[in-house]
């Protein structure tokens, strides 16, 4: 997943905080147009589209910029602030052993964001996504970040690292997807959801001749 730049690109991802914000709004009429008093809380889940590289402006931001155009209230709650930043000098280490596993990696958010963005953005950037995030990472995580940081909204898009990694197979990814929901309700009855389409991917073996075993295993999107 690579983050998304430009304006033009993220015009289907700020339709979801419309698609957010409308949910948040009663169904009767006269309720309707009268305004929120309290900013929407919103909690943007994700991987590397939605957290962004060191100097992005990531879509994020273009969201916010979407809200505070139509003047709409909102408040981004998460654990994480920061984009993908740079990594820091490391000791160098043995190689793994045949059967052995990395340990899990901390969170990587340290990054900044694009020189001339606006500052009222830069204090109100928590998300929940981080590089290379799968669903199946966060469905055990959703329910404690739910009560931690009380959204109203989730903006989830996750699952293309599921399929293009195969860690799980479409209808493993949809069944994770709903035990992802199911958890996050759990902890807040009320939470709405707007969920991102995964980007159609097929295995490159499918598009073009490929003779290299490990290229057989990459994904084109």
């Amino acid at each position: 997943m690579f983050p998304v730049l430009s304006r033009q690109s993220t015009a289907g991802l700020t339709k979801l905080a419309l698609l957010g914000a409308l949910a948040l709004i009663p169904s009767n009429h006269a309720a309707a147009i009268a305004p929120r008093d309290a900013p929407i809380s919103v909690m943007v889940v994700g991987g590397s589209i939605s957290q962004g590289r060191q100097g992005d402006y990531t879509w994020r931001y273009r969201m916010w910029e979407w809200f505070t155009d139509n003047h709409v209230g909102v408040n981004f709650v998460g654990p994480y602030t920061g984009t993908w930043g740079p990594l820091g000098p490391e000791a160098p280490a043995p190689p793994l052993l045949y059967g052995e596993s990395a340990l899990p990696s901390a969170a990587l958010a340290n990054g900044g964001y694009a020189a001339d963005i606006d500052n009222g953005f830069l204090l109100n950037t928590s998300h929940f996504a981080i590089w290379g995030r799968q669903l199946a990472e966060d469905v055990p995580l959703i329910s404690g970040m739910v009560s931690q940081h009380w959204p109203e909204l989730l903006l989830v898009e996750l699952g293309f690292n599921d399929i293009g990694w195969f860690i799980s197979d479409a209808a493993g990814t949809l069944t994770n997807m709903e035990t992802f929901i199911s958890s996050a309700r759990a902890a807040r009855s009320d939470l709405k959801f707007a969920i991102a389409n995964v980007p159609m991917c097929a295995p490159l073996s499918a598009v073009v001749t490929i003779s290299s075993p490990r290229q057989r295993h990459t994904m084109r999107c």
